[in-house]
């Protein structure tokens, strides 16, 4: 089919004696639209045709002149505002949705419609990337256990040992041998630092027994969003990626793509970081042991290497054998990370001396040991090292908020409800749930009544004898109010240890 134009070109070229493809060329173009410049100056964001001048002012009352640049040049990059569209289904794939104080869920609905096209689009996408930005940095810096930012702490303070009672010492035979395995975080910042790799490709770096325990750790129920060896390589794979619209998500959401959006941005520094531990890592299990031993049942011993990753969902975990931590919620703040390293190897030698325990034999028992099993693991390693810093208040609020949790879980077992107990449970657990406030606050009233030798000796028989230890600490100390209800003492008492 020819166009009326063209046929005209063609006689023209016939009677010049010329091919048609050169006098297409050299006839005159329809002047075009110049292109809006990548990067945007407040005053082009104001004056933009159509866009929303209360979005420009969030703009800029929330973003700082580098922001704006950064922001303008990475919608800029993209074919179309519309493009941007598809950063609503990230917020569902990496599991930020779940994030409450965030408001993603809401924002991937807004993401979800299509913007304008031209600056107005542009002003639009910029204005959603930025509330989620602002959003969750905000939200997790008042949280205070996710690190945004590095703080260019010397590496130097893990050679300080940390303050300990010199009146406690370790029992008799108590030997902790303790190593940093670097494989997995070395691993990892490798594949996000290769530009656009493909998921098959991380998918096949990312395998082993360390990684078959992370997957096998962010799959327990009380996860929101279940981890498989598929998710993780694409959340990678889009970390790593240099396509325009997954270098703007990574900069909307810092912990976009299973924390590895961060993992991308501050590659270089996490190299710095690794670097360090190798040289400085041995001072600081060295403190690690010293905080430990004290309270570990005499001829404890424990040789036990622990992992250092990258990965959202928790700071630190133990799973099938492997203890770890997940370097990016602490960068470089040390004594967050020696806390961690504590808790976490704490939860190892827990695991270390622990006897059989008797096997629940109703949904019931299984329900309730599981809420016992939850205070002693989480409570006794968060008395050791806290999982987060919580001023009193709240961490008092924990506290009741656990002991009523309990007592609800206790009285939907009561009603049959087993499944309504077990979400009870989760909901103690998860995040670092009040379970663990609650936990450890049982635990400092039996070192407090019956010394530091109680712990060890309750360390290797379970919850249930822990929380059977913790009533006679408050019978012994008189005066002390009981955290646990009556009801919630005695329905757990009932279960053998």
């Amino acid at each position: 089919m020819s166009f009326p134009p063209f046929r005209a070109a063609r006689r023209l070229a016939r009677a010049a004696r010329l091919p048609f493809c050169a006098l297409v060329l050299a006839l005159p173009l329809r002047a075009q639209p110049a292109a809006p410049p990548s990067t945007l100056t407040w005053a082009q964001l104001a004056a933009a045709p159509g866009a929303s001048s209360q979005e420009v002012a969030w703009l800029k009352a929330h973003l700082s002149d580098a922001e704006r640049a950064e922001v303008s040049a990475l919608v800029g990059a993209l074919s179309a505002p519309a493009a941007a569209q598809v950063m609503g289904s990230y917020l569902f794939a990496d599991g930020s949705v779940h994030v409450p104080f965030t408001g993603a869920r809401a924002l991937a609905d807004s993401l979800y419609l299509r913007p304008a096209d031209g600056l107005a689009g542009r002003v639009r996408v910029a204005y959603l990337a930025a509330r989620l930005r602002v959003a969750t940095r905000e939200g997790w810096e008042r949280l205070g256990v996710f690190a945004t930012e590095f703080r260019g702490a010397p590496g130097d303070a893990l050679a300080k040992a940390p303050t300990l009672d010199a009146r406690v010492r370790p029992a008799r035979g108590v030997t902790l041998d303790l190593r940093l395995d670097f494989a997995p975080a070395e691993s990892l910042l490798a594949v996000v630092g290769t530009p656009d790799v493909a998921p098959t490709v991380a998918a096949a770096r990312l395998r082993g027994p360390a990684f078959d325990a992370l997957v096998a750790h962010r799959n327990q129920r009380f996860y929101s969003l279940p981890w498989t060896r598929e998710l993780m390589a694409l959340n990678v794979a889009r970390a790593a990626s240099t396509l325009p619209v997954d270098r703007l998500y990574a900069w909307a959401n810092p912990k976009g793509f299973l924390d590895y959006a961060d993992v991308a941005r501050h590659g270089a520094r996490y190299r710095a970081l690794l670097d360090t531990l190798h040289v400085r890592g041995p001072a600081l299990l060295d403190g690690v042991v010293a905080r430990i031993a004290p309270y570990l049942p005499a001829g404890t011993r424990l040789d036990r290497t622990v992992s250092l990753f990258f990965a959202d969902g928790a700071d630190g975990w133990a799973s099938s054998g492997v203890a770890a931590v997940d370097l990016e919620w602490f960068k470089d703040d040390w004594p967050r990370l020696r806390g961690t390293l504590t808790h976490e190897t704490f939860h190892a030698a827990q695991a270390a001396v622990r006897r059989p325990s008797a096997v629940a034999v109703t949904a019931r028992d299984s329900v309730l040991r599981r809420a016992a099993e939850a205070l002693f693991s989480e409570g006794t390693a968060n008395w050791i090292a806290p999982a987060r810093d919580m001023p009193a208040e709240e961490r008092a609020a924990a506290v009741r908020l656990g002991s009523a949790r309990v007592d609800s879980v206790v009285a939907a077992v009561a009603r049959g409800d087993v499944a309504g107990a077990h979400a009870l449970v989760d909901r103690g657990i998860s995040g670092a749930g009040p379970f663990y406030a609650l936990g450890e606050a049982m635990t400092a009233t039996i070192v407090e009544a019956l010394g530091p030798s109680a712990l060890a000796d309750v360390l290797p028989r379970g919850g249930v004898a822990f929380v059977k230890r913790y009533s006679r600490a408050v019978s012994q100390r008189g005066g002390t109010a009981a955290l646990l209800t009556t009801r919630s003492v005695s329905a757990i008492a009932a279960l053998r240890d």
